[in-house]
């Protein structure tokens, strides 16, 4: 996304192909950046633009904050998981600091 962030709708599970969602979520995010971290790619700007949007909380929409990121049963149910939130981030800027410290 524009923003720096990364947002996929609970609809790919059901139609089984990616659905993007319009807005990041802070957990989806968190998910994305970590995968790059770890291929080696924390320089890039996709990550320290993704970082920065990390950052500041206020970039996330208030549905970002709420959207489910957890599958019950696709076509059916889904979680959200409120502490996602803040320790996918958190575990993120955390693998963040160790890669460029390198």
């Amino acid at each position: 996304m524009q923003s720096g962030g990364w947002g996929e709708s609970f609809k790919s599970c059901e139609i089984k192909n990616y659905v993007s969602l319009e807005f990041s979520t802070p957990s989806q995010t968190s998910w994305a950046l970590d995968a790059l971290i770890m291929a080696k790619r924390a320089q890039s700007d996709s990550v320290i633009k993704g970082i920065t949007h990390l950052l500041d909380q206020h970039s996330f929409s208030k549905d970002s904050q709420t959207y489910p990121t957890g599958i019950g049963l696709p076509g059916k149910f889904y979680m959200t998981y409120h502490s996602y939130n803040y320790i996918f981030p958190l575990l993120t800027l955390a693998h963040f600091k160790k890669a460029i410290e390198k």
